[in-house]
């Protein structure tokens, strides 16, 4: 049976390291710089005792990491609550096309009605059909929406 767990702290990793090299294989596929030490630094911050970062980790049946979706829980004037941001979702390239992503998002979405979120968003580029597609057939409502950062 494949679990999916939800992981608040770095230390309930059970394979850090394998969780590493999936999420390094997510960011080389946008162009990020799949650096791994620079991932685990990240993942240690954000999986630390005074954050409210979420991982949502389903791994196979001898506890190999298959896909994640990594999120935030943030609060919101518009929403009226705290809802969930998910930062991050990823399915191992060979277990694509199973419903893996859906089966993650359905989790998502229970959990978040478990734990009294009013809303969950997400990003995704334009031209990602796949994803835009995936969201839209899980409920999600899909706009134009240009992405403004700064790095400092």
């Amino acid at each position: 049976m494949n679990l999916i767990k939800v992981i608040s702290r770095f230390d309930d990793i059970s394979d850090p390291d394998a969780l590493i090299f999936l999420m390094s294989q997510q960011m080389a596929t946008y162009g990020a710089d799949p650096d791994k030490e620079r991932l685990r630094k990240g993942l240690i911050n954000a999986l630390k005792e005074s954050s409210r970062a979420v991982l949502f980790l389903k791994s196979d049946t001898g506890g190999k990491p298959e896909a994640f979706a990594f999120a935030n829980i943030c609060s919101g004037l518009e929403s009226g609550g705290d809802y969930l941001w998910i930062n991050e979702l990823y399915v191992d390239e060979l277990l694509r096309n199973r419903g893996v992503a859906t089966e993650i998002l359905n989790f998502i979405d229970s959990w978040c009605r478990e734990n009294d979120l009013v809303y969950i968003a997400c990003s995704s580029g334009l031209k990602n059909d796949a994803a835009l597609s995936l969201y839209r057939k899980n409920g999600f409502v899909t706009s134009e929406t240009i992405w403004v950062d700064k790095e400092l």
